[in-house]
């Protein structure tokens, strides 16, 4: 594990865990939810999806006139999920008292395209910033999803506000259950976590847009920027939720998160 510092901010990163996240904190205070002893990445702070996000269909998605179908790429499921990079171990390619940057290659084997990917992690005094890019290393056009997927500690006087939503005027956290996006998010979110004020802010050399997910009753809400539309109901549709990388192009998503107070 590697422990970035800056101020009062504390990163934690496990680069075999998937490249996670496993402790975020603020003055000794839980930013994102912490797990030292995590074994799976949906078990720590936050954790990055490429390339694809969320569940594929069962029956699988068009793609360019053929059919794709991956397999499931975890125990218990039938269709694969958030793609790959969480699922396995990243290279460290630079390290600093505050910044890190992590790499990991994938040579197309479930899925049919090679590509590369780069996570860097920086520290402020009062702020992080996480960086995902994906470069398509195939011979021919790929479709490609990109997210990240932070786990926020929350309780029952937790409020989300996201501006120009239908969140605008704020709502409950604690009452929040359930597993759907923004599709008209501006890139911008509040949440007052169980310890913190806290900003939220993406952007992405393309769409983005915020995934909100909490199962019923758990001590979290997971405000994941995406930039693969997850509302799809057809193989077709799904095909349009990606982005298209030309061989060489890149694909970039980055998050802040500010402490507020």
């Amino acid at each position: 594990m590697i422990s970035l510092r800056a101020g009062s901010m504390l990163v934690t990163v496990d680069p075999t865990l998937g490249g996670s996240i496993v402790r975020a904190e603020h003055g000794g205070k839980a930013l994102l939810r912490g797990n030292l002893d995590a074994c799976d990445p949906r078990e720590g702070g936050c954790f990055p999806l490429t390339p694809f996000c969320g569940l594929l269909p069962e029956q699988g998605f068009s793609w360019q006139g053929g059919l794709v179908k991956p397999k499931p790429n975890l125990l218990n499921f039938k269709v694969a999920v958030h793609g790959y990079a969480w699922l396995n171990p990243w290279r460290v390619d630079r390290q600093l008292n505050n910044e890190l940057t992590l790499t990991q290659l994938y040579q197309a084997t479930d899925w049919p395209w090679d590509y590369s990917v780069k996570q860097c992690i920086k520290l402020h005094h009062d702020s992080f910033e996480q960086s995902i890019e994906v470069k398509n290393l195939s011979q021919e056009t790929a479709p490609v999803g990109l997210g990240l997927h932070p786990y926020f500690p929350i309780c029952k006087e937790s409020v989300f506000q996201s501006p120009d939503t239908e969140y605008s005027n704020g709502i409950s956290a604690d009452q929040l259950t359930f597993d759907r996006g923004i599709r008209n998010w501006t890139g911008s979110a509040r949440l007052k976590t169980e310890n913190h004020q806290v900003a939220l802010t993406a952007v992405s050399s393309t769409k983005c847009f915020l995934a909100l997910y909490r199962p019923e009753g758990a001590p979290y809400l997971c405000l994941e920027p995406i930039t693969q539309r997850l509302d799809s109901a057809t193989p077709d549709d799904i095909e349009q939720g990606f982005d298209t990388l030309q061989a060489g192009e890149v694909l970039t998503l980055s998050m802040t998160v500010k402490v507020l107070g």
